[in-house]
C-alpha cells in the first residue's frame, strides 16, 4: 500500500507543479480595448483555459460580456454594428426613434438648468458629453439577463468575474464581486466628462482606470490563479499629455500614477498588442480592426504560455459550458415596472407609456416604448435596473428617474463669414404632469435677423398623446444685399429689403405611428415689408412699404427619420402642407417707385407644398441623396413685383438658400428636383456636391411700373442651384465651408455665395 502511494505521488507531483488555474486580466483603453476580443479568441482556439477574468473600463466590458456567455464572434458583431456608435454617442436608434417627441433643432450651444430655491446659484451644467440613456438600456439588454442565473454572485457567471471603479468622493478603488453585472461594468467604464458617473449607495463611481488601469491585484487577491495572462491595450492615461488633448490632460490630473503600472506578483505573462495611440475612446468603427491584431499577436505567445500551463481546455468544452449557461437564462420579457424619483401623480402618467397592467412584452417592444421616455425633455436622466421574478417567470424593470430643474437658460446662435451671424437666447420654464407645461421667451440678435418670441406648449400624455403650442412675437429680416452676390469685404450697396412681421400662432399636433405626426393650426399676422424697386437711389430716397394683414390656416403631415436637419447622412423626410391664407394689402410707394397706391385690397389663396428628401448609403463612404419639391397655388398678384415674390412659394433646399432672398427661386407654382452626392470621410465629416433643377410652371414678370404680371410657360425658363460644401453636422448645428452657385436661363451673370458657418439659424415662424 505504501509503495502504491509513493508511486502515485511521484506521478502526480510534476502535474501539481504545473499551473492548473489561469486568470485573464484586461486593461482599459477605450476602443483600443477591442484587442482583448482577439486575444480571447486566440486563447480559446488553442485550448488555453480561462478560469477567472478581471478587467477595468473597456476591459470590464469585454470581460463582462465573456463572463455573461458571449462568444468572441458575438462580441465582434456587437462592436461592428451601427448600434454601438449610437450607444456611445448617446443617440437613439432610428428604429426606436419617436418623432413626435424628437427635439426640434434649435440654435443652442449651451444649456444651464436651475430652480428658484437655494440651487439658483448652483445651476446644473452637464458633467458629461454623451447622454447615457441609450447606453444604459443597451446594458440591460446585453447583460441584465445573466443575473437571473448568477443571482448577483459574480462567481456564478460562466466565468468568475471581477471589475473595479473609482469612488470619487472617497478617492478609493471599489471592487465589484456581486450585484447587477451591468451596474458593475457601467461604473467601471464611466470616463470622466465623457460618460455620466454611476451613483450606487450614495457613492459617485467613475472609471476604474483612474485608480488602477490594470487590476492584477484583484485577480491575485480574489482568485489566486496559478498563472495570470495580462493584456494591456493602452496606458489609458498619458503621463505627458499634449495641450490640445483635453482627455489626456484631465486623465493626468486625476490619475494615481503608481496604480497604473503593469505589475504582477505571481507567475504569468503580460501581453502588449500594438495599438494606434491616436484612436479615439469611442471610435469603435476603426477599433474593430484591432480584434485581428490582438488575435495574431496572442498567437505568437501560445508556446510561451504552454511552458507553464499544461492543462488544456478544448474549444468544444468551452462551447458546451457556454451553451449550458446560456440555456439556463430565461427569455428576456418584461412583465413588471417600478418607477422611482417621480411623484405618484407623475408616475401614473408615465407608467402607461411603458407597460400596461398585466402586460408582458419583449425587450424589443420595451425599447420602442422606452424611447418615448428618453426623448422627454423634462427628464434629466433615467437609469434602468432589471430583476428576474421567479414566480411570474419574467423580468421586472425599475427606473430611477431624475427630473430636470424647472428653469433653463439656453445660449447659442449662428456664426457666419457673411452677414448672417446671429446670437440666440432662451429662458424656459417646464413642468412634468398630465398636462405638462413649457413656457418661455426666445430672442435672436443680429444684423440680418432679429426676433423676440413668446411660447407656451402643453403636452398631454394621455392616449393618444398630443400637444398644443402657442407662439407670438415679432421678427425682422434685413436683406441689405438682396442678390447675395460674392463681394469684397466692406463693399456696401444701397439696395435693400426689410421684412417685418408680428404674429400669433396656434398648433395642435398628434403622432401618427413612431415616425410621423400631423399638425394643424392657424396664424394671425401683420407683415410690414419695405424695399426699393431699383438700385439707383440716394440717401434721401424713401422705400416702398407693403403691409399685409390677415390669417392663415394650415395642416401638415410630416414623416422624418433623418439624422440631421442639414447635411443629413441617412433617413427620409417627407412633408406635405396644405394652407389657406387671406388678408388685406396696403401698398405705399416710395418717392422713386412707379407702383400705384393700394389701400385694403383683399387677397385669398390656397397653397400645397410637398417635399421629399432621402439619403441612401450606396457603398462605404458614399451616400446618394434625392430631393423633390412640388408647389401649387392660385396666389393672386400683389401690388408690386417684389411683394408678389415675397408671398410666393419658396424653393430653399440648402442652408444658404434658406436664409437668402432669391427671387428666381420664388414662384406660385413650380417643381424642383435635386441630387446630393455625399462622400463621408470620417463619421459624419463629409464632402458634398449637390445639383438642383428648378422649373416654374408660370412666369411672374415685372412691368415697367414695377407691378407684376403672370403668364404660363412650359420648360422655357428654369434655374439651377449648384452647391458644394465641406461639412461636419453636430448636435449644435453644422460646421461648413460652402459655395453656392445660382445660374439662371437667359441670364449671363451667375450669382455666387461663399460662406463659412457654424450652427443653425432658424426662423421662429416664417409665414411665407
Amino acid at each position: 500500500m505504501r509503495k502504491t502511494l509513493v508511486l502515485f505521488l511521484v506521478i502526480l507531483l510534476p502535474k501539481l507543479s504545473a499551473a492548473q488555474s489561469v486568470g485573464l486580466v484586461l486593461s482599459g483603453g477605450g476602443a483600443k480595448g477591442l484587442v482583448h476580443i482577439g486575444v480571447i479568441r486566440a486563447l480559446e482556439e488553442k485550448g488555453i483555459p480561462i478560469d477567472y477574468i478581471a478587467g477595468t473600463s473597456m476591459g470590464s466590458i469585454i470581460g463582462g460580456l465573456y463572463a455573461a456567455g458571449y462568444t468572441t464572434e458575438e462580441m465582434e458583431a456587437i462592436f461592428r454594428s451601427d448600434e454601438i456608435s449610437l450607444w456611445m454617442n448617446g443617440e437613439v436608434d432610428s428604429r426606436y426613434m419617436y418623432f413626435f417627441k424628437k427635439s426640434q433643432p434649435n440654435s443652442t450651444w449651451l444649456q444651464i438648468n436651475f430652480s428658484l430655491d437655494s440651487s439658483l446659484f448652483t445651476p446644473t451644467i452637464p458633467t458629461n458629453f454623451i447622454s447615457p440613456k441609450q447606453m444604459d438600456l443597451a446594458f440591460v439588454e446585453i447583460m441584465g439577463a445573466a443575473d437571473a442565473v448568477s443571482g448577483g454572485d459574480f462567481n456564478r457567471l460562466m466565468v468568475p468575474f471581477r471589475c473595479n471603479a473609482t469612488d470619487i468622493g472617497q478617492r478609493k478603488e471599489v471592487v465589484f464581486r456581486s450585484g447587477p453585472l451591468k451596474d458593475a461594468v457601467r461604473a467601471s467604464m464611466s470616463f470622466p466628462f465623457v460618460f455620466k458617473p454611476l451613483v450606487l449607495d450614495s457613492c459617485i463611481l467613475y472609471d476604474g482606470g483612474m485608480m488602477n488601469n490594470f487590476p492584477t491585484h484583484i485577480m491575485e487577491e480574489d482568485f489566486h490563479p496559478d498563472y495570470t495572462i495580462g493584456v494591456i491595450a493602452s496606458q489609458m492615461f498619458s503621463s505627458n499629455p499634449t495641450e490640445e488633448d483635453l482627455i489626456s490632460i484631465i486623465s493626468s490630473m486625476i490619475t494615481e500614477p503608481n496604480r497604473t503600472e503593469a505589475t504582477m506578483n505571481g507567475k504569468g505573462i503580460i501581453l502588449k498588442p500594438p495599438v494606434p495611440n491616436d484612436l479615439g475612446v469611442t471610435d469603435f468603427a476603426n477599433g474593430v480592426s484591432l480584434i485581428d491584431v490582438g488575435y495574431r499577436y496572442a498567437l505568437q505567445f501560445i508556446d510561451s504560455i504552454r511552458k507553464d500551463v499544461s492543462r488544456e481546455n478544448p474549444p468544444e468544452n468551452v462551447t458546451e459550458k457556454r451553451e449550458a449557461f446560456n440555456n439556463s437564462i430565461p427569455v428576456l420579457c418584461i412583465g413588471g415596472l417600478k418607477i422611482n424619483g417621480l411623484s405618484p401623480y407623475q408616475e401614473k402618467i408615465i407608467r402607461p407609456i411603458l407597460l400596461k397592467d398585466d402586460e408582458v412584452i419583449s425587450i424589443g417592444e420595451f425599447k420602442k416604448r422606452y424611447s418615448k421616455l428618453m426623448l422627454e425633455e423634462k427628464i434629466e436622466s433615467i437609469y434602468p435596473h432589471i430583476a428576474y421574478d421567479t414566480l411570474k417567470q419574467n423580468y421586472s424593470v425599475m427606473l430611477d428617474i431624475k427630473k430636470k430643474k424647472p428653469f433653463s437658460f439656453k445660449f447659442g446662435g449662428h456664426i457666419s463669414t457673411g452677414t448672417y451671424t446671429t446670437l440666440y437666447t432662451q429662458l424656459m420654464y417646464q413642468t412634468l404632469g398630465l398636462q405638462s407645461i413649457s413656457t418661455g421667451v426666445d430672442a435672436y440678435f443680429g444684423r440680418y435677423y432679429n426676433a423676440v418670441v413668446g411660447l407656451l406648449r402643453l403636452d398631454y400624455f394621455q392616449q393618444p398623446p398630443f400637444y398644443q403650442l402657442v407662439k407670438f412675437g415679432t421678427q425682422r429680416w434685413n436683406h441689405f444685399d438682396a442678390t447675395n452676390r460674392l463681394k469684397f469685404i466692406g463693399e456696401e450697396t444701397t439696395y435693400y429689403l426689410v421684412e417685418k412681421n408680428t404674429f400669433f400662432h396656434y398648433t395642435l399636433a398628434f403622432p401618427i405611428g413612431q415616425k410621423s405626426q400631423w399638425k394643424t393650426g392657424f396664424t394671425l399676422f401683420r407683415e410690414n415689408n419695405s424695399y426699393f424697386q431699383n438700385r439707383n437711389i440716394s440717401a434721401f430716397d424713401t422705400s416702398d412699404i407693403n403691409i399685409f394683414r390677415g390669417y392663415k390656416f394650415n395642416a401638415v403631415y410630416e414623416y422624418n427619420t433623418t439624422d440631421f436637419m442639414y447635411f443629413s447622412t441617412q433617413g427620409t423626410h417627407i412633408q406635405v402642407e396644405v394652407a389657406y391664407q387671406t388678408g388685406s394689402e396696403t401698398n405705399l410707394p416710395g418717392n422713386t417707385s412707379l407702383t400705384p397706391i393700394v389701400l385694403g385690397n383683399t387677397h385669398s389663396w390656397f397653397t400645397v407644398n410637398g417635399k421629399l428628401s432621402s439619403t441612401l448609403k450606396m457603398i462605404d463612404h458614399y451616400r446618394l441623396g434625392l430631393y423633390a419639391h412640388l408647389a401649387l397655388s392660385n396666389q393672386p398678384m400683389f401690388a408690386s413685383f417684389t411683394s408678389t415674390n415675397l408671398h410666393s412659394n419658396t424653393f430653399a433646399p440648402t442652408p444658404e438658400s434658406d436664409i437668402s432672398y432669391l427671387p428666381q427661386f420664388r414662384n406660385p407654382n413650380f417643381a424642383a428636383v435635386g441630387v446630393n452626392n455625399v462622400f463621408t470621410i470620417y463619421k459624419q465629416f463629409q464632402i458634398r456636391m449637390d445639383a438642383y433643377y428648378f422649373q416654374p410652371f408660370c412666369k411672374v414678370d415685372e412691368n415697367a411700373d414695377n407691378t407684376a404680371k403672370q403668364q404660363k410657360i412650359l420648360l422655357e425658363e428654369f434655374s439651377l442651384l449648384l452647391y458644394a460644401a465641406v461639412a461636419y453636422p453636430t448636435k449644435r448645428g453644422p460646421i461648413a465651408l460652402s459655395l453656392s452657385l445660382y445660374p439662371q436661363s437667359g441670364n449671363s451673370v451667375m450669382e455666387t455665395l461663399l460662406n463659412i458657418s457654424f450652427g443653425y439659424l432658424l426662423f421662429e415662424n416664417k409665414i411665407f
